[in-house]
């Protein structure tokens, strides 16, 4: 008897392991336009937003989840960014759009770069905890 709890907790811990992810819990989106004038992003929204991204432990996907809706992202390649001090995902959604993640090295924030109708737009999020 004592075999098989022994083996189930082992069995537990190495699942727990294999399947362990990191989540972000964010509480506010800001959202920024590349201004061409001054060749800087600005400010176009900035609201309170519950939002949860999730990154699996084999850093192959990212799942974002907000009240509204759920999306997955699939992440291309990894680079590490020392000037800026983050993490650059370049990473594909389930709708074939590309985008570039950017984790920031201290955990405060996680941006999102994407371009639409040839406009350049900075989608901020405030890292409240992680987990």
């Amino acid at each position: 008897m004592v075999q098989k709890l022994f083996i189930f907790f082992i069995t537990m811990f190495c699942l727990n392991f294999i399947y362990s992810q990191t989540s972000y819990s964010c509480s506010r989106r800001i959202i920024c336009f590349w201004n061409t004038s001054i060749k800087k992003y600005d400010i176009d929204t900035s609201y309170d937003e519950s939002s949860l991204f999730f990154l699996n432990k084999m850093e192959t996907m990212i799942t974002h989840t907000t009240e509204l809706q759920k999306s997955t992202y699939y992440i291309q390649s990894k680079t590490y960014n020392e000037r800026r001090a983050l993490f650059d995902f370049n990473v594909i959604s389930d709708s074939g759009y590309n985008y570039t993640f950017m984790l920031s090295e201290d955990n405060k924030t996680l941006s999102i770069l994407l371009f639409r109708d040839g406009k350049s737009i900075l989608l901020i999020f405030i890292i409240k905890a992680v987990f």
